[in-house]
């Protein structure tokens, strides 16, 4: 997971039951991430606490079609070969959990576009003027044709 890492290490509490070839884990598990703020890019911490409740089904046996509507129930089955990986499991509900925009509070302001300053921590020294670069040929024809002084406003 880009600009996330664990903090502290995952403190879990599982169940693991089985059936034949199926195995069934549920309990839940708890930690602490450094996540990477989208628009200032400062690191904060935000602590997760999840409920497990996963059907293991040797991949053999998963369907083959490739267009499936799943199901709700189907959420909470995945596949294994050999050996099921509740290091990999845990990272994958960490990641599905995570919001696509991770903001550090609500009301990040995030970087200035020009410099490059955290806005969170006071204003920049750049202009307010936002001139658009592309419109910069016609400031170029009006110098040429009125000179450098501002009379032609």
């Amino acid at each position: 997971m880009e600009g996330v890492s664990y903090a502290k290490p995952v403190v879990v509490d599982l169940t693991l039951s089985s059936k034949e070839r199926e195995f069934k884990l549920t309990g839940q598990f708890s930690t602490l991430l450094n996540i990477s703020c989208h628009r200032c890019l400062n690191t904060f911490e935000q602590p997760i606490e999840m409920e497990l409740d996963l059907l293991f089904i040797p991949r053999e046996e998963m369907p083959r079609e490739v267009d499936v509507e799943l199901a709700d129930a189907d959420m909470n089955i995945a596949s294994y070969q050999d050996v099921i990986d509740i290091s990999q499991i845990i990272d994958e509900q960490v990641a599905l959990s995570l919001p696509m925009k991770r903001l550090c509070s609500q009301d990040c302001k995030g970087l200035c576009q020009r410099c490059g300053k955290n806005l969170n921590t006071g204003p920049c020294e750049c202009s307010d003027e936002r001139i658009d670069q592309r419109l910069l040929v016609l400031q170029d024809i009006k110098r040429k044709m009125f000179g450098d002084s501002e009379k032609s406003d």
